[in-house]
């Protein structure tokens, strides 16, 4: 379809030289370029659904994980993009909170929250990464400054291949896969995540709760 596209746009173009132009043959090419891109559309949304199903398809290990200092390391390898957007990452987390599971994975899902919160700020802006304990959970906070969510956000946030209406501030991309990962993770470690609504300076505020485990395994 692509090079049907590509070979019917220079027709096109062709047409679009002649005076006077062709209208009916333009229509006509005009036609085929609608025709092959949405086959082209069709071909790549099958393409990312078998993605999307291997990407699901995830095991986890069950070692004990601390979460501060995983939170401290995600929000270390996320201070460079911030930073070239001039925004300040902030990190507080209390030490000893351990959860039961995969630590790269659980990474994965914090990550995905940190750089969100890093596309959608403004540049400028400051993104909060909190770790706290919540009864018998490990609480992981993210809060943005960007534009918040509106409510057909909210409705199809963790659903595949879905964009938020907000775009990114720096011109990023996003493939509308990062959250439904995040959440099958987070299923898979018996946890949940969800957002809690506005922080204290608007945006959102992201959160990923899992279970507490008493300490970390013996070294």
């Amino acid at each position: 379809p692509l090079g049907v596209i590509l070979g019917r746009t220079e027709m096109l173009n062709e047409f679009l030289s002649m005076a006077p132009v062709p209208e009916a043959s333009a229509r006509a090419q005009v036609e085929h370029i609608r025709q092959s891109a949405r086959r082209l559309t069709a071909m790549v949304d099958d393409l990312i659904a078998d993605a999307m199903a291997d990407a699901l398809d995830i095991s986890v290990r069950a070692d004990a994980v601390e979460i501060g200092i995983l939170v401290g390391e995600v929000a270390e390898s996320n201070r460079g993009p911030a930073l070239g957007k001039e925004q300040v990452i902030e990190v507080s987390a209390e030490p000893g909170l351990c959860v039961r599971g995969d630590v790269e994975r659980i990474r994965e899902a914090v990550d995905n929250l940190v750089s969100n919160a890093v596309k959608y700020s403004p540049i400028g802006g400051r993104i909060l990464v909190s770790a706290t304990q919540s009864g018998r959970e490990a609480l992981i906070r993210v809060a943005d400054q960007g534009p918040g969510l509106s409510p057909e956000d909210k409705d199809r946030l963790f659903g595949r291949f879905q964009r938020l209406s907000a775009k990114p501030t720096g011109g990023e991309s996003s493939t509308g896969l990062g959250l439904s990962i995040a959440k099958r993770i987070v299923e898979l470690h018996k946890g949940r995540i969800f957002v809690e609504g506005a922080g204290a300076t608007g945006g959102a505020v992201f959160a990923i709760a899992l279970p507490l485990i008493n300490e970390p395994d013996p070294a």
